[in-house]
């Protein structure tokens, strides 16, 4: 017998019901129902003042369960925190990591997150107001989009293998109100950003020149720049 407890149903009542009017005790009717001593006789003491009604006990057993405290996550203190945290334009995924680290009395799953995101009305807070994202279809994008486009499979193999510095790789980031336009070099890790308010081909263009003007400079100050040792921290 499965060990877990579970709810009488309403068609086990009328069972009960039917075995007790024949006279069956409740350790007989356990059996036949293949449910616990303990259970039955519990049932049974629903109704005390009169002969056990099968309808009465299940109403009774509904109002209780219905009135009974459920624990839940979802207290006022992590719905303060998920409100916060979608000012900040974090995903609930991004939210869901965070607590795990930082609070790990209100862990919870990124689904939890979800639905109180969408029952307090929030769905307007998220990135993309919590709408699947759709691929589009019948368009040209990627290797099409770029004329003459080398392939990242042919890039010199020092650069493959991050021997040199100044190699740069360039990437758009979506975000809840616009995008940013990031260069990190590959060896240092030297993470430039730009933010645009979309990726057309205009501003990431501009975005990209900016960053590059940016990365020379700093190519510029490496070279000019000299510190005495007792300014530095090993």
């Amino acid at each position: 017998m499965n060990n877990q407890y579970k709810q009488l149903t309403q068609k086990e009542r009328y069972q009960i019901q039917a075995l007790k009017e024949l006279g069956l005790s409740a350790r007989c009717i356990a059996k036949k129902l293949q449910r616990s001593n303990k259970t039955i006789a519990r049932e049974l003491r629903r109704c005390l003042n009169s002969e056990y009604c099968a309808q009465t006990a299940h109403d009774h057993a509904s109002t209780i369960r219905k009135q009974a405290h459920k624990l839940t996550k979802r207290s006022q203190e992590l719905i303060d925190k998920v409100e916060g945290a979608l000012k900040l334009s974090f995903t609930p995924e991004q939210i869901a990591g965070r607590l795990a680290r930082e609070m790990p009395t209100l862990k919870v799953c990124c689904n939890t997150i979800y639905r109180i995101v969408f029952e307090q009305g929030w769905r307007h807070k998220l990135a993309r107001q919590g709408k699947r994202y759709k691929p589009r279809k019948n368009t040209m994008a990627g290797a099409h989009l770029i004329p003459n486009r080398v392939d990242i499979d042919q890039r010199p193999k020092e650069v493959d293998d991050k021997q040199e510095i100044g190699h740069w790789e360039g990437d758009t980031v979506y975000g809840q109100d616009g995008y940013l336009v990031t260069l990190t070099e590959r060896v240092t890790k030297l993470l430039l950003t730009c933010r645009v308010k979309n990726k057309t081909k205009k501003l990431v263009s501009k975005a990209t020149r900016i960053q590059i003007r940016s990365a020379s400079l700093l190519k510029l100050l490496e070279q000019l720049c000299v510190w005495p040792l007792n300014h530095l921290a090993f």
